[in-house]
Order: C-alpha cells, then sequence, then structure tokens
C-alpha cells in the first residue's frame, strides 16, 4: 500500500516520529532545523554494524546470507510486536502469528497480517541482530561517564528527549516515581542493575527507572536507570536520585530562539512517595528554589522538632489521637533563607498517622469535608471525608507514573 506521494504506509507513521532524508533513495521532506533525535535510523544502522562485525554474518561469504536490513523494516518489527498485543497477547509464544493454519487445522493465534509483513525466519534474523546501541562508541565500565544500562538506554533517551524538543512550555506540576519491567538475566556484575523487586505486581526480578512526567498530561521530562554506578549526592538512595534527576533537567531551563525561558516558565514543583523524603530532598528543594510535595515515613522525620510535636511511628492510633488529629493539624513551617524558601509539614489527619512535607508548595491549611463518591445509579452511595489543602494537593498529583505503567500492561507487549 502506498500514501499520497506513493511512500509505503509505514513511513507516515516514520515521518511522525523521525527526522530524516532518505530511504531506499526516496527523499522525504523534513522540518527545517528539526530538533527530534532520530531512533530507526540510527537502529538499523547498528543493527547493520552488528551484523558485519561481531556477528560476521554479513558478507561473510559462506553460511547463510543475511540481507541488511532498513529503517522501514525496522518500524515495521517494533509494529508486529504491538499488533501481537493488540491480538490479545500472544503468552511468549508470538511465533505461532506466522504459522499458516493447515487444511482441517485451526490456528487462532495466525495473523495474515503479521504473515505478510515479515517470514519467521526473517523475523528472527532482525530479532538476532537488533541493537539499541552502537558497541564501537559507547563509553567502556570503568571509564567516566559509563552507563550499566547503555544496552538499553537509547529507546528512552529518544522518547524524552523529542517529548521535550516538540514542547513549547511544560506542566509546572510534575510526578516523579519509579517504574519497573522484568528481565530474568543477571546483568552486569557489580552494577546493581538488575535484581529483586519487591512489591511489584507480577514482577519479580528485573530493573527500575525513576521517571518525571507532568501530571496533567503524559509528557515524560526526564528518567534514571536504577543503579550503583548513578552519582553519589546523598547516602540515602531516594533523595540522591531526586538529586541526580534535578541534575539532569537543568539543561530544560536554557533558553533558545522559541522558548525564551527554556521549557519551564517557572521552576517546577514535584510530587513523589515516601522513598524519596527525607531532611537531605527538603534541603536540597529549598536550595535549588523548586517545589516538593511527598509523604514523609515515620521514622524519617525532619531533625530538631520534639517527637511530641509530630506523628511519630510510636505514636498510638487510637480514636483520641484521630480527633485530635482531625480537629488541629500539626502544621509547621521554617523558612529556609531571606529569598522566602518555605519548608512545610503537616499531618495526614485521621485516616492516617502519615505525615507531608513540602517545599513551596501551599499557602494555608484548613479543614474542610470532601464529597466522595462510590457504585451507580441506585448503587451510587456518598459520604464525606475529612480533607485540608495539604492532602488534597497530593491525591491530585500523585500516581501519574502508575497510570503509564497501567497503560503500558493494557498494551500486552510480551514476547521471548
Amino acid at each position: 500500500m502506498g500514501g499520497e506521494d506513493g511512500l509505503p504506509d509505514a513511513l507516515w507513521f516514520y515521518d511522525l516520529v523521525l527526522p530524516m532524508h532518505h530511504v531506499d533513495n526516496t527523499r522525504i521532506a523534513t522540518v527545517p532545523r528539526d530538533p527530534r533525535q532520530s531512533f530507526y535510523v540510527n537502529v538499523s544502522k547498528w543493527s547493520n554494524m552488528y551484523a558485519a562485525g561481531e556477528l560476521q554474518i554479513l558478507g561473510g561469504g559462506y553460511g547463510h546470507e543475511f540481507k541488511p536490513t532498513n529503517p522501514v523494516e525496522i518500524v515495521r518489527w517494533d509494529g508486529s510486536i504491538y499488533m501481537d498485543g493488540v491480538l490479545g497477547d500472544s503468552k511468549g509464544v508470538f511465533l505461532r502469528r506466522f504459522k499458516r493454519p493447515r487444511p482441517g487445522y485451526v490456528n487462532k493465534l495466525y495473523d495474515a497480517d503479521i504473515s505478510n509483513a515479515f517470514s519467521k525466519n526473517r523475523w528472527l534474523e532482525i530479532k538476532r541482530v537488533y541493537k539499541l546501541c552502537n558497541n564501537l562508541t559507547a563509553i567502556k565500565r570503568g571509564q567516566p561517564g559509563y552507563n550499566p544500562a547503555y544496552k538499553y538506554d537509547y529507546i528512552f533517551d529518544t522518547v524524552v528527549h523529542n517529548v521535550n524538543a516538540i514542547t513549547l512550555f511544560a506542566g509546572l506540576d510534575l510526578c516523579l516515581d519509579e517504574t519497573s519491567f522484568a528481565f530474568l538475566g543477571w546483568g552486569e556484575y557489580g552494577s546493581g542493575l538488575f535484581g529483586l523487586v519487591y512489591g511489584k505486581p507480577g514482577i519479580s526480578r528485573g530493573a527500575q527507572l525513576v521517571l518525571v512526567t507532568d501530571v496533567d498530561w503524559i509528557r515524560p521530562r526526564a528518567y534514571l536507570h536504577r543503579h550503583k554506578l548513578n552519582d553519589k549526592h546523598c547516602k540515602l538512595e531516594g533523595p540522591n536520585e531526586v538529586m541526580c534527576i534535578w541534575k539532569k533537567m537543568k539543561p530544560l531551563f536554557l533558553k533558545d530562539d522559541f522558548r525564551p525561558t527554556g521549557i519551564f516558565k517557572d521552576l517546577p514543583h514535584f510530587t513523589f512517595d515516601n522513598f524519596f523524603s527525607g531532611d537531605a530532598t527538603l534541603q536540597f528543594a529549598a536550595e535549588e528554589g523548586f517545589g516538593v510535595t511527598c509523604t514523609v515515613r515515620r521514622d524519617r522525620l525532619p531533625k530538631g522538632i520534639p517527637a511530641k510535636y509530630l506523628c511519630k511511628k510510636t505514636t498510638k492510633v487510637e480514636p483520641r489521637s484521630r480527633a485530635a488529629r482531625f480537629e488541629n493539624p500539626i502544621f509547621c513551617i521554617k523558612k529556609h533563607n531571606e529569598i522566602g524558601t518555605v519548608i512545610q509539614l503537616t499531618t495526614f489527619q485521621s485516616t492516617s498517622s502519615c505525615n507531608i512535607a513540602h517545599v513551596n508548595a501551599i499557602n494555608s491549611l484548613g479543614l474542610y469535608a470532601d464529597t466522595k463518591e462510590r457504585g451507580r445509579k441506585e448503587n451510587k452511595r456518598a459520604w464525606g471525608i475529612e480533607m485540608n489543602e495539604s492532602r488534597r494537593l497530593y491525591l491530585d498529583t500523585y500516581g501519574k507514573v502508575d497510570v503509564i505503567d497501567h497503560y503500558i500492561k493494557n498494551c500486552h507487549i510480551h514476547y521471548r
């Protein structure tokens, strides 16, 4: 099939996400001064280099001949994986999509679109050489700036770079959280890149990365692979990752011809959970001037405040303590410097003895009732719950990375 200009349909998707100039000797119009980063052009180039160099199956003169791949074919290869998910996930037996049923037999997994795009052998050939990095130029282990996740980092780098490149102004409310993926390999010894993953449904072993996204839209702004070789700014892993993420986001504040203040009109506000909380995080945010809202573990409360004034881990939760928190929630304020940076701490009200900390996030704290609803039609019920501005801000701006995880899970991408 061809488009209006006679190009294959795959190139319509290709030209939307990637700047390019020539594919199969066909010139394709590009945007002048296009700031986007190519993906499939580089992937096809690196795959051919890997086949010719390390595997030596390209132009070897013996054995099976390997035909060099190209960007269009790599787009279709990725598309076959997504199509498998659209059809309902083959549970790892993806190759059955190519098996044409014989007369009198039924293969419910067979798909004509995937089978016509590739032969099974060709799909396996590309799978064997598919590369997301250039091994010849990648920083080697032990050298400054080495990233143990370099073999698959390019796909994350391209997505985040291109989203920021086509953004005029980003949202000022951001959500920061970790996301996980399953992988049963060992990875590199001593890097801590792959390991046991706790508390994540369906994943027992794999890798994690910290992701920052807009609250109002799914727009990833920055990421950080979780391993032992990241820069060390703090002894605690969570606060150290916040500092590393902020360092990576600094170029987003640089001016250019289109955005006089970078993609952020002002310093943004981050929301994250108690893994990233602590005195080090609050102090760093106050010094840098960006906003923070986070839950605070009861054993990681700010130093210098007597325990009797806070909801601490040893605080007994009973009707009297619940009523006290509801009637008069604790709200501590500390001015960090002369420019007006403020660190704030408040209780989570009578629903829990957890605390919420802020940096330059809320102007006041007051009690009010909020309505909660469940059910539909005749089964619909509503009731009132206590609420304050601190809790409302946290609930409205947290959980966006979990939404991304949920959407990815619904894509049913699964192959061996």
